[in-house]
């Protein structure tokens, strides 16, 4: 861990260096191994200016904003695309088209023509360039400090004040804020953004730390968290095609992205206050 920490300090510029060095942090913590956790956290902790975590969360706001930004034009692309496209291939009007359901029969032909359409950049995995699988690794190593319920780090990510830090910055928060925006823009693309999110966000919120589960214990992240289960657009096939799940409202990552939204939703319901629930209840499906 001292190593990890020198080689983050000494080489803060050199991203490749960086990663490799989050990547050997997640491996010795695997499985929760609550000595290392401890050891990380005597480190952290020292490092009273911040300066490994703002250098980390600098490079998450950068590739996250670009990331959003890049998918959200994807999105509207593909849509529009997929909205031609059955236009075309039912001659019909594009309201209809909208309420189209594809017969089971054609599903797999429709969706072979459909993605020979397709330019490569509209249908290349968003996650497989450098720079966003150097995300998934900083999202990765946040949650495993924070696996088996660590409430030191559960606190610490979201308030590095309470080592006495001059500075800091709410991890939490922010990835609270980036999974409302992106769960608008959800494809088969980038799901994997949106899996390991939510997945940092659970492990934050198990356990004791009432305050972070007050984060995300509101009416806008309850809300996109049942948008998440219902699917953007209710699941539509025109809504599915323009995504990348090729009329599947089953396909396998579509539903791991739904099982941590529901795992999620279950412990900031278990927290929280009974009248909280009910304020919440109109949200229920």
């Amino acid at each position: 861990v001292e190593a990890i920490f020198d080689l983050l300090y000494r080489h803060s510029t050199n991203l490749k260096l960086t990663r490799e060095a989050l990547t050997l942090g997640i491996t010795l913590l695997y499985g929760g191994n609550k000595a290392v956790q401890d050891s990380f956290y005597m480190f952290f902790k020292a490092d009273y200016e911040n300066t490994i975590l703002e250098d980390l969360t600098d490079i998450l706001e950068d590739v996250i904003d670009d990331l959003l930004s890049k998918e959200e034009r994807r999105l509207k692309r593909n849509y529009y695309k997929a909205l031609k496209f059955l236009y075309k291939y039912y001659r019909s009007d594009q309201n209809a088209v909208k309420e189209i359901k594809v017969r089971d029969d054609l599903k797999q032909e429709i969706v072979r023509r459909y993605n020979k359409e397709l330019e490569p950049r509209d249908r290349t995995n968003a996650v497989g360039t450098k720079p966003y699988r150097f995300v998934l690794v900083i999202l990765t190593f946040f949650k495993m400090l924070c696996q088996g319920h660590n409430y030191q780090f559960q606190e610490f990510l979201r308030d590095q004040r309470v080592c006495g830090h001059t500075k800091s910055f709410n991890v939490l928060g922010y990835m609270k804020e980036v999974y409302q925006d992106y769960s608008r823009i959800v494809t088969r693309f980038n799901i994997e953004f949106g899996i390991k999110t939510l997945e940092l966000m659970t492990d934050m919120q198990q356990g004791n730390s009432r305050a972070n589960n007050d984060i995300l214990l509101t009416e806008s992240m309850v809300y996109t968290l049942f948008r998440t289960l219902h699917g953007s657009n209710v699941a539509t096939d025109l809504d599915l095609l323009a995504r990348g799940f090729e009329l599947d409202p089953h396909e396998e990552n579509y539903l791991e992205l739904k099982q941590q939204a529901s795992v999620l939703l279950v412990g900031i319901f278990e927290k929280g206050e009974p009248e909280i629930h009910h304020t919440m209840s109109q949200y229920f499906d």
